[in-house]
């Protein structure tokens, strides 16, 4: 039996190497598909932000005793306690007696609030050109004799 010196095999640390470079490579190409799928999402107001918004503005509309509506704040009088529901930076927010800082809805490019005789017309749009609307009608306390 001969036995051939010069024959080259695939040692353990060229395997270990290309292991290394293989893991790397498919590391780098994930980071990438992460960053370019956050900038490929849809932006705008969610849904469920949305919807959770409207049912606390609500809740407050309909608890409180006066409502005062001007441009981007709406402000409302529970009891003793005086409700603000305003844009602060890119978001509304609210805020009881003037101070707290309750964040309610993010990603707001302008909020707008109209009173009418039947009710309050939210406009919110937001940072990327979508638009929201909705019409609250508050509870009318009246005692008749």
């Amino acid at each position: 039996m001969t036995w051939r010196k010069n024959e080259k095999g695939f040692t353990l640390i060229e395997m270990l190497l290309s292991l290394v470079i293989l893991s790397t490579i498919s590391s780098l190409i994930l980071t990438g598909v992460v960053f370019l799928k956050k900038d490929l999402e849809v932006k705008s107001i969610d849904k469920l932000e949305w919807e959770i918004f409207l049912h606390q503005v609500n809740r407050d509309v309909r608890t409180s005793n006066t409502q005062i509506a001007s441009g981007s704040t709406l402000t409302l009088f529970v009891k003793e306690r005086a409700i603000t529901i305003e844009k602060y930076q890119d978001k509304i927010r609210r805020r009881v007696d003037g101070s707290g800082h309750e964040i309610l809805l993010q990603n707001v490019g302008a909020f707008n609030v109209k009173q009418g005789e039947q009710g309050l017309n939210l406009e919110v749009k937001d940072k990327y050109g979508g638009q929201v609307q909705a019409f609250l009608v508050p509870i009318k306390r009246s005692i008749v004799p």
